[in-house]
């Protein structure tokens, strides 16, 4: 069962950065839309809010699980691979462009700019952080209902 909680708690860090169909102008012309994407994605910090995100995937899922502390290391590269910036720019830029269109994508920019939003973007971090750590305890307090409800409906 902590598999299960470990992976809906991965899932929902993972839903924050959802796939998602690109979309573009003519090969070799410059999207002003994409490119107002990746300048807010810096503005606001993306890439080291995914390795903070990451770092605390790692230390939450040790604390649940104290005997996989040897393979801390593993874990931490596993997770860097599959979630470093790099990798998922193009998924999150096309999520944002599914969801904003170019004045809005240049308003929340405007707003990361701005001391209030520096605050955002700098404890980005740590209010995913206390989401998950939100998530899990209900996950972990319900979990005893849930295995009842399931077992019941396997059972019929």
């Amino acid at each position: 069962m902590k598999r299960l909680l470990f992976i809906a708690v991965l899932l929902l860090a993972a839903a924050r950065f959802p796939a998602a169909a690109a979309t573009g102008t003519d090969a070799g012309t410059p999207d002003p839309r994409r490119e107002a994407v990746l300048e807010l994605l810096e503005v606001c910090r993306t890439p080291q809010t995914l390795e903070s995100t990451v770092n605390g995937l790692v230390e939450q899922q040790l604390k649940e699980t104290p005997e996989l502390e040897p393979g801390r290391q593993v874990l931490l590269d596993f997770y860097r691979e599959c979630f470093n910036y790099d990798s998922l720019r193009e998924e999150i830029v096309a999520t944002y462009l599914k969801y904003f269109t170019l004045e809005e994508i240049q308003a929340i920019t405007a707003f990361y700019r701005t001391p209030a939003g520096q605050k955002l973007a700098e404890r980005g971090a740590e209010l995913s952080a206390a989401g998950l750590k939100i998530a899990n305890e209900r996950m972990q307090r319900n979990l005893p209902e849930l295995q009842k409800k399931l077992e019941k409906v396997l059972a019929e």
